[in-house]
C-alpha cells in the first residue's frame, strides 16, 4: 500500500518537502483502512476526520522533528 502511494504520489509532490508525501500516504492509508472500520453513521465525517489528523501529525511532526 505504502509502494502504490508513493509511486502515485511522488510526482506531485515535486519540488516540495517529503511531509507533503507523508500526508498523502497518510490519506491513502486512512481512506483504505480506517474508513472501514468507521460506524456507518461515522462515515460521511471521514472527510473532516482524515483533515484533523492530518492537522494533528503536522503539529507532532514541528513539535517533535523540528524542535531538533
Amino acid at each position: 500500500m505504502v509502494r502504490l502511494a508513493v509511486r502515485d504520489g511522488a510526482p506531485l509532490v515535486k519540488g516540495k518537502s517529503a511531509d507533503a508525501l507523508v500526508v498523502l500516504i497518510f490519506g491513502v492509508v486512512f481512506d483504505r483502512y480506517a474508513v472501514p472500520l468507521l460506524p456507518v453513521w461515522v462515515r460521511r465525517f471521514a472527510p473532516a476526520l482524515k483533515v484533523g489528523a492530518v492537522a494533528g501529525l503536522e503539529m507532532l511532526y514541528r513539535a517533535v522533528v523540528e524542535k531538533r
